[in-house]
């Protein structure tokens, strides 16, 4: 078992090789089953006393199994239980066969065959003391639930290689909101930063380009760096879209060439022209 977290920076590359079939691209992601992609925006400091009877209940179940000899007989699936997983099986290998998703991902996805069973018997050993080998509908119930909770996460993790073009331009977007970026930033303020994936011109100008059709900036005249030089593109920030009010779900736009703007940079979404755009870590 490994436990343990990495910067999102550093495990780019390595999904980069490993969605593209490169040298790295050797099945190890793939088993990272439960690896989540948290949500670091609107962090707040809590200093407060955790749970206690919350965490009492987690250690009576660690001791409980920590004594626990083992089942008598193989565990399995009661009737409605087996149905249930059946149905879901099903829907996962439709999934999979339907051709439209990434190879890393139909990969990772693939071992959720196994994995949600495993959890079920997790879920149930914690929540059955008698340690009945009868697995009910409850624990797979719950069990979906978290595969597809995980399935968000995941999502999230292989974005970033898989649309690396969205993936630079949230990092713009974090870094403008950071003030680390202000109006009038151009190209080469960017390059010299060195950020995660917009290490190279031809990055840097395509995430920005993305942001620029969705309006979250805009680009100015070119100007010189110098009397005579090369001219350098600089852009002028939507701050409006930095201080409204995040909306996590778009209405739909009505006909018309009007343009009009909505969300935040935690979900990306610009309504524009009429069509709703949207940008983020886990689209693909």
């Amino acid at each position: 078992m490994i436990l343990g977290n990495i910067q999102p920076g550093v495990l780019r590359p390595y999904l980069n090789q490993a969605t593209k079939g490169a040298t790295g691209d050797d099945g190890m992601i793939q088993r990272f089953q439960l690896m989540v992609w948290p949500d670091l925006t609107n962090w707040q400091h809590v200093d407060q006393w955790p749970d206690k009877e919350a965490k009492n209940q987690a250690f009576a179940v660690f001791e409980r199994l920590a004594a626990w000899q083992g089942f008598i007989e193989p565990a399995r699936f009661d009737e409605a239980a087996q149905q249930l997983f059946d149905a879901w099986f099903c829907g996962l290998h439709q999934e999979l066969r339907a051709n439209d998703i990434p190879p890393a991902l139909e990969s990772h996805f693939g071992k959720y065959k196994s994995l949600i069973p495993s959890l079920a018997v997790l879920v149930h050993l914690a929540d059955d003391e008698t340690h009945n080998p009868i697995v009910g509908v409850d624990a797979v119930a719950k069990a979906i639930a978290w595969g597809g909770c995980l399935k968000s996460h995941a999502l999230r993790v292989y974005g970033a290689a898989l649309n690396p073009v969205n993936a630079n331009a949230k990092t713009i977007l974090d870094k403008i909101e950071s003030g680390k970026l202000s109006d009038g930033f151009g190209n080469r303020d960017i390059l010299r930063s060195g950020w995660t994936g917009l290490d190279t011109f031809e990055n840097v100008k395509s995430a920005l380009a993305r942001l620029a059709d969705y309006g979250w900036i805009r680009q100015l005249d070119l100007t010189p760096l110098v009397v005579g030089g090369r001219p350098s593109a600089r852009y002028a920030i939507h701050h409006d879209l930095f201080t409204n009010t995040p909306v996590k779900q778009p209405t739909k736009p009505t006909k018309g060439g009007s343009v009009g703007f909505v969300g935040s940079h935690n979900g990306v979404h610009a309504e524009k022209n009429g069509y709703v755009a949207e940008l983020d870590e886990g689209e693909i």
